[in-house]
This record gives structure tokens, sequence and C-alpha cells, in this order.
């Protein structure tokens, strides 16, 4: 998240974002070379996370090697999702900065990541489903620490839910972009 919404607000901050539109790429396009960047650092990312956890320390992992790369890749779109949307929200860097570094903060602290959800308080526990990384949380834990496959409830929660999120987010990138295109066009008028 915060190296998407970072590189789209360098590239805004400096122009290069509007010359790439001037010169007729669409926002599908601009989206589409992130995305290739991304999706090589997301490879190396989790090479680097799975090699240490479970390689370097010998922690157990009981589940499918893919099921859990696909899952970590799925929460990494949420992420990268969410970049954009950030970078479409906000007009500076450092907007982008606090907004993603807050965002995530409450989420991971409130679904799971930093602070179990099974030790929150229940008013917690009620609405945690709700939160982006919570289903995908349960999920890693059903997929490598109980070896669970897709069929399983948590384990399809959580992708479910990074694709529900990735989609969300989206949307609301995609409408805001569009907004502001009209508002450009319509004050250059």
């Amino acid at each position: 998240m915060m190296f998407t919404s970072g590189a789209v607000m360098m590239e805004k901050i400096i122009g290069l974002l509007e010359r790439s539109m001037v010169a007729g790429m669409t926002y599908f396009e601009i989206i589409g070379a992130h995305l290739v960047v991304q999706f090589l650092l997301m490879a190396l990312q989790t090479a680097i996370m799975l090699l240490v956890f479970y390689i370097f320390y010998s922690n157990p992992f009981l589940g499918d090697a893919k099921l859990v790369i696909a899952l970590l890749f799925a929460v990494e779109v949420v992420g990268i999702t969410y970049g954009f949307l950030l970078t479409e929200i906000f007009e500076t860097e450092r907007m982008v900065s606090y907004a993603g570094i807050g965002t995530t903060l409450a989420v991971f602290t409130l679904g799971g990541i930093i602070w179990p959800i099974d030790g929150a308080h229940a008013l917690i526990r009620s609405c945690a489903w709700a939160f982006p990384v919570a289903p995908a949380v349960q999920s890693y834990n059903s997929i490598a620490s109980k070896g669970y496959s897709m069929s399983h409830g948590s384990v399809y929660r959580g992708f479910l839910s990074c694709l529900i999120w990735s989609a969300l987010f989206s949307a609301l990138a995609l409408i805001l972009a569009k907004v502001k295109k009209q508002r450009r066009t319509s004050t250059k008028r």
C-alpha cells in the first residue's frame, strides 16, 4: 500500500502522471504498469517471508504452499488497490502517508494481526469480520496451521474478503478518478 501510493504520488508531484495521460495513456494502462512492478516486488517479498518463517525458523507448516501464496498475493492486492484509492482521495504525499499508516495500524490492530481477535473486546470481535485483513488472517492460520483446503469455510471467506475489498477499493478509485477528470475538463472550458 505504501509503495503503491508513494510511487503514484511521486508521479503526480513531478507531473509524470499528467504527461502520460496527455500522451494518450489510459488510467488502466498506468495501473497495469504499476501492477507489473508490484507483482515482482510481491513475489520477492512473499518468498523472503515464507523462507524466513518456515525454513529459517522451522515453523511447522501443514497446508498447501500454493494456497498460502495465493492468499498472500490476494492480501497484497488489497493493499495495492487501497494505495490507489488513497492517491485519488488526497492531493499531497504527506496526507496519503498519514492516512495509510493510520488506517493500516488501526486495521492491523483491530483485525487480528497485532492482537488476536479472540483476546479483543466483545464489541470489536462482533465487527472484526468487516476489516479487510481479519478473514485473511483466519484463512492463513487455517491453511498453514491446520492444513485446511479451499473448501473449508474459513479459508474461502479469507479469499472472498480480499476479492470484495479489492473490488470495492478499485471501484472507488476509478469513480474518484473519473470525477476528478470531469472537474478538470469542466474548469478548463
